[in-house]
């Protein structure tokens, strides 16, 4: 369904006032509410102005905070392939726990190389495997990964049909050897 611009308007503004009220203190209609909007969104972000989506992803974040954790993971998982996403939700997503984040960490088009570089300097082990898992990463992503990266990670790239022998240091295959055999060494005591 696709709605005019002053009804995006009203229909913000309703939202708006179901976060603001006190409806919005009873889980399972901030559950519900959190549902909603991210159903509108995903049918009307690319028909929408960019004030309309920061106004609607303002909301969702402010609703998200509220929600269980399983609901954090549905919203990441809904949000994490929509290019209309303001950035600033799709980093919220990708700095939580590892559940919340793979989503967005592995699909989303909204975060750049900047952004990714950023959040490997930042992030735990869990949030670069997930980054490393990502479609189309750049030579400089790459490389940001591998200054960092443990075995999983090393194994990951590996598999990773995006990532080209050129993002290779030399001798990485020696490296990652012999990282590798450590680990298993390190296993057999």
């Amino acid at each position: 369904m696709v709605f005019g611009m002053s009804q995006s308007v009203s229909v913000i503004d309703n939202y708006r006032n179901l976060v603001n009220g006190s409806v919005a203190h009873n889980v399972d209609q901030q559950e519900q509410i959190l549902t909603e909007l991210t159903n509108y969104f995903n049918s009307n972000a690319h028909s929408l102005s960019t004030d309309q989506r920061l106004a609607l992803a303002d909301l969702l974040f402010c609703v998200m905070l509220r929600c269980r954790t399983e609901l954090k993971i549905w919203l990441s998982n809904q949000l994490a392939t929509n290019p209309y996403v303001p950035k600033f939700l799709i980093y919220c997503l990708a700095l939580r726990e590892i559940e919340i984040a793979r989503p967005v960490l592995e699909y989303s088009r909204v975060l750049n190389e900047n952004d990714l570089i950023g959040l490997i300097e930042i992030s735990q082990e869990s949030h670069k495997l997930a980054i490393s898992r990502r479609a189309n990463l750049t030579y400089v992503v790459v490389q940001k990964l591998l200054q960092q990266a443990n075995c999983e990670i090393y194994s990951v790239l590996e598999k990773n049909r995006s990532v080209t022998k050129k993002a290779w240091p030399d001798k990485s295959d020696q490296i990652y050897g012999s990282m590798s055999s450590r680990d298993q060494i390190a296993g057999s005591y």
